[in-house]
């Protein structure tokens, strides 16, 4: 898992499918001049707080994966809502989640409840001390459907009527205090502040069921075949010459990139538009080929990458390779994919792993025989094709 995804497991980025409307004000932990959630004509003339009661609730515990000497939980908390097949709320409703920080559970524990503690704001956004929420922030997640803002950490949100997307106050000021009784029951209620400087009183009874996922892996899948695939319509293809794009600054070898197109799909752009299936390859050929002749002929072979950086080990970097399939990057892919898109986004779609593509040579024509495997380590599936071209594949771009 590389640093970013990390950073966002342990902060307990909240995977509902929100796009955030929040207005980024400076934080303070002072109330403005008519606050929201308080009300004029309490006692003496003073407000009277508004506390919203939150009735479900959803506990992770991540552990510390991670190594930064605290373990970590994400408590979600929301109002009466239906949630939709995916788990997320549907609105209108309240929702909040705490990104929260305890001391590490001893070697061998197997129940992992929610301890008992009051905690304060985490004294900024790199720094994991016991008994703190970390604050809240924006992370721009890459999803097979597109980009989209999600708010992560520590956040207050009013999720919109019918619908999972939440308008969200990032959270960076105040306490929460959370009490079990004997019975096993929780008590939770605090006042937090935000972004959008407004003090957020709350309160939640009830049992809080852990979730255990502190030796997860649990990612986006980056394959939603489940079956071999036999591709054969495609009717267009296209290369660009991506010179030295890993920077290895010795003319070792030239990176070029390959489309295989169905009708519907637009390749004049950068990246494919339209609708229809594509097959993107990226591989390695000697540094003076000059790719406005074509592909050379022979055998290409995927090679791996690194399990911790991703990257592609330099003695894999050489002519006759081809580039595995960067993981979970969706909306502009890296390496190697087979993609069905609808407008430009993924609707299936698989990162190579493994396989061959054969390159057979007859003045301009060329016939590719491919023969790719997918990431799925438990059930790989084969992506197959052949295809051929009598005349010169269009060259999109150049390097010099």
């Amino acid at each position: 898992m590389d640093k970013k995804l990390k950073l966002m497991n342990l902060l307990g980025v909240c995977l509902f499918a929100v796009v955030s409307a929040c207005a980024l004000a400076s934080c303070s932990d002072n109330d403005t001049e008519n606050p929201e959630g308080e009300k004029p004509g309490g006692e003496n003339g003073k407000p009277t707080p508004e506390t919203v009661e939150f009735v479900n609730s959803n506990l992770v515990y991540w552990g510390d994966e991670d190594g930064v000497g605290t373990d970590h939980f994400v408590l979600t908390l929301y109002t009466d809502m239906e949630v939709d097949a995916a788990g997320n709320p549907i609105g209108p409703g309240k929702i909040m989640a705490f990104s929260l920080n305890v001391p590490p559970f001893a070697p061998g524990t197997t129940e992992f409840p929610l301890p008992e503690s009051t905690f304060d704001a985490a004294p900024n956004g790199y720094t994991f001390n016991e008994w703190t929420f970390n604050l809240g922030y924006m992370n721009q997640m890459d999803l097979p459907t597109g980009k989209v803002e999600v708010p992560g950490g520590t956040f207050y949100g009013d999720v919109k009527a019918y619908s999972t997307s939440v308008d969200a106050d990032l959270l960076s000021g105040g306490k929460m205090t959370v009490k079990r009784s004997d019975g096993g029951e929780y008590t939770i209620s605090g006042t937090l502040v935000g972004d959008l400087s407004l003090k957020r009183y709350f309160t939640y009874t009830g049992k809080l069921t852990t979730i255990d996922r502190h030796e997860s892996t649990e990612e986006t899948p980056n394959s939603t075949l489940t079956t071999d695939l036999a591709l054969n319509e495609w009717t267009q293809a296209r290369l660009q010459d991506k010179g030295d794009s890993y920077y290895l600054q010795d003319e070792s070898c030239r990176v070029v990139e390959l489309y295989l197109a169905e009708d519907g799909v637009g390749l004049t752009d950068t990246w494919p538009t339209g609708d229809g299936r594509v097959l993107k390859v990226e591989f390695f050929v000697e540094w003076a080929t000059d790719v406005t002749q074509g592909i050379p002929a022979g055998t290409y072979k995927v090679v791996a990458r690194d399990e911790e950086s991703k990257g592609i080990p330099r003695e894999f970097l050489k002519p006759g390779g081809i580039a595995s399939g960067y993981p979970n990057v969706f909306t502009y892919p890296q390496g190697t994919w087979y993609e069905k898109i609808s407008n430009g986004t993924m609707k299936e779609y698989a990162r190579i792993d493994g396989g061959t593509m054969t390159v057979a040579r007859d003045g301009d024509k060329h016939t590719l025989t491919i023969d790719f495997i997918d990431c799925d380590k438990a059930h790989p599936h084969h992506v197959r094709t052949t295809y051929s071209q009598d005349t010169p594949i269009n060259v999109f771009g150049s390097h010099p």
